[in-house]
């Protein structure tokens, strides 16, 4: 009698288990659905609108929502497009301040 109870809590405890590892499948396939899906995005700034209604980086948005993990750096567009001039400017600044002809 006693070896059938300890199957029947078993049953239970497989059972109780089973429903919440569907459960944590479930989840993740909405999360994986609204990653599939359309994303709201900023055609500006490239924020993305949240479930909340708030706006926020891409990155960050894909941080909450995946396990990618982000590094930065800079394409060698945008060092053409915003770096090197700043660079040359301040270039320019730095041979003024020590006398130079540029």
């Amino acid at each position: 009698m006693r070896a059938r109870i300890q199957v029947g809590e078993r049953v239970v405890e497989l059972q109780a288990a089973l429903a919440d590892r569907v459960k944590k499948l479930e989840e993740a396939l909405v999360k994986i659905k609204t990653l599939q899906g359309l994303l709201p995005i900023c055609s500006y700034c490239k924020k993305i609108r949240n479930d909340q209604d708030y706006w926020q980086q891409i990155d960050t948005y894909l941080a909450e929502h995946t396990q990618a993990e982000f590094t930065h750096g800079i394409c060698p567009e945008c060092i053409e497009k915003h770096i090197k001039g700043q660079m040359e400017a301040l270039q320019k600044m730095q041979d003024g301040r020590n006398g130079k002809i540029p």
